[in-house]
């Protein structure tokens, strides 16, 4: 063991805390927390005999750690939470696709709210309903609610227009932009896509009625038909819905499936005695974990951003930190939520739903990734290329301007062969307004593998790539070629005119049949650079186009 960790146990605090276990490179590859955390982290040095793999894999990879204290053990729970999705390290449990859940979000400060999908959870001042994690139930659910309620989607705080878009003449907006609607009539719909978002839909339709009623005392008989067809459309859509209970009540019911190293999370959910949304969460990790590990990192990562907590969470055995749970899930929402690990009678066909739901859904996954295996061909790139491993990742890029002007970089991902989109990156050019592509490239390679591991913009960069394919030939590889080497990961460069493949260290390219399978998914990545490039480019064009009309105008 190094001196300076023996003399960093030495002066352990007694405290609550986290302790965060970092490799020989400084990354951080565990995050725990700990009642005392003296106690807890010694364990880890001095008392091998009783870990299990993961821990003493970990144990082995263990150069140096860092401590930060809080002031209670509820504290340490929510900063673990935040500190695994920052560093997302090796030996924690991790969302498989890295990402957050969606949400609707209601932009409630514009005197005319607008709705839309959004995944920014820090917000405070707009209203956020879900998270769904069901995308599919969310984008029918948003076409639900324009079409019945005809809430806007733009993003203009105050839009002003002489007519209004194409989505009022489809019937998905109700025209605020042009004034062809009041604003007394706006809230009204606006205050019944709220209902509707919470399960209230007899609520909904009663205040349709009585909008009827209305309209129809002034004669806008065109109007009262317009409502009845909503009313008439929202009763098929509840007659869909499936009513388990009664009673009016709100309660969540969780289930998982476990195969391998994978773990699938199913979650239903009940408002109003009505079950509204279901849809299944990914988790990953490589080593064998509990159930009750399981359940504790889902509630934290589900909940820790829920628009509504209900007072009743369902699950089938109790999560590890289940009262610390239950104190931090009641904090946030302001009312007494329990955990029940014991479901009885209804309650306990509704998990044995759940947890047979994430069985299927997990099968189905794992057909659908066999159906979609990219393996072979990722094996022949890797002969072809004399590629040290298979190229799980590949990283393309390429560079979109005209004269110059607007320049852009993108990056594309392929992971597993698969087009990974959440992983995608643009670069706008801070370089020079001169149509030089070579300089251009460098910037972006540039910038790609400059790290800040303190900055969590910066995280993604961690992620290296198997391969990395540049758009151009020998001149291209030859302008980064210092620039990739130093990251020690094999590059290739596609000309477009024939299709070869230039190595930096090699006189001549590499020409491969043109219905080789590898030489077709090297191509897509470049194609999708290419495009991805070109979109972001236009967008730019676009926006300065505006601009300029902006201030003509106003002259």
């Amino acid at each position: 063991m190094e001196e300076f960790i023996l003399d960093k146990l030495r002066v352990l605090p007694d405290a609550s805390g986290v302790y965060l276990m970092k490799d020989a490179e400084g990354v951080v590859i565990y995050v725990g927390k700990a009642v005392n955390l003296k106690r807890r982290v010694k364990s880890y040095f001095y008392s091998s005999g009783g870990h299990s793999l993961k821990t003493k894999a970990l144990v082995s990879k263990i150069r140096d750690f860092e401590l930060i204290t809080t002031s209670s053990e509820l504290e340490a729970l929510i900063l673990e939470c935040a500190l695994i999705k920052k560093y997302r390290p090796e030996y924690n449990i991790l969302l498989k696709d890295g990402g957050g859940y969606p949400y609707i979000e209601l932009f409630s400060e514009y005197p005319f709210p607008s709705i839309r999908t959004s995944r920014n959870r820090t917000d405070k001042r707009n209203k956020l309903f879900g998270p769904y994690v069901n995308a599919e139930n969310l984008r029918r659910l948003i076409l639900s609610i324009r079409r019945f309620f005809k809430i806007r989607i733009c993003k203009d705080r105050e839009p002003k227009r002489k007519r209004p878009c194409l989505y009022h003449q489809i019937g998905l907006c109700s025209g605020p932009c042009a004034g062809l609607i009041s604003l007394e009539d706006y809230s009204s719909n606006v205050r019944n896509a709220v209902d509707f978002l919470n399960g209230k839909i007899d609520g909904v339709i009663d205040d349709l009625y009585k909008r009827i009623n209305e309209e129809s005392e002034k004669f806008n008989f065109e109007k009262c038909a317009a409502i009845l067809k909503d009313i008439k459309a929202i009763e098929k859509l509840k007659e869909k819905q499936k009513v388990v209970f009664e009673k009016e009540i709100n309660r969540d019911y969780v289930g998982f499936f476990v195969s391998g190293c994978e773990v699938l999370f199913k979650v239903l959910i009940v408002r109003n005695g009505v079950l509204i949304d279901k849809g299944d969460m990914l988790f990953a990790s490589k080593f064998e974990e509990s159930d009750a590990e399981r359940l504790k990192i889902f509630i934290l990562n589900y909940y820790e951003y829920a628009s509504f907590i209900p007072p009743e969470i369902y699950v089938p055995c109790m999560p590890e930190d289940s009262e610390l749970l239950e104190r931090w899930m009641s904090e946030k929402a302001g009312r007494k939520v329990e955990l029940s690990g014991k479901p009885r009678g209804r309650n306990r066909e509704i998990i044995e739903m759940a947890l047979h739901n994430a069985e299927v859904a997990l099968e189905s996954v794992r057909a659908s990734e066999k159906r979609n295996d990219k393996m072979p061909v990722l094996e022949e790139i890797q002969a072809y290329l004399s590629l040290p491993s298979i190229p799980l990742r590949i990283e393309t890029y390429d560079i979109s301007n005209l004269s110059g002007k607007n320049a852009v970089g993108s990056m594309v991902v392929l992971t597993r062969g698969v087009p990974d989109k959440k992983n995608y990156r643009k670069f706008k050019i801070r370089f020079k307004e001169t149509p030089d592509d070579f300089a251009m490239m460098r910037e972006v390679l540039s910038r790609r593998f400059t790290i800040d591991r303190n900055k969590k913009a910066d995280i993604w960069k961690t992620n290296f790539p198997d391969l990395i394919v540049i758009d151009g030939g020998k001149g291209q590889l030859g302008a980064v070629a210092d620039i990739i080497a130093k990251q020690g990961v094999p590059f290739v460069g596609l000309a477009k005119k024939n299709e070869e493949i230039y190595f930096p260290d090699a006189a001549e390219p590499l020409v491969l049949s043109k219905d080789s399978r590898a030489l077709n998914l090297i191509r897509l990545s470049r194609d999708e650079a290419h495009r991805f490039a070109v979109s972001f480019h236009r967008k730019l064009r676009r926006n300065e186009a505006f601009k300029r009309k902006d201030r003509n105008s106003e002259l």
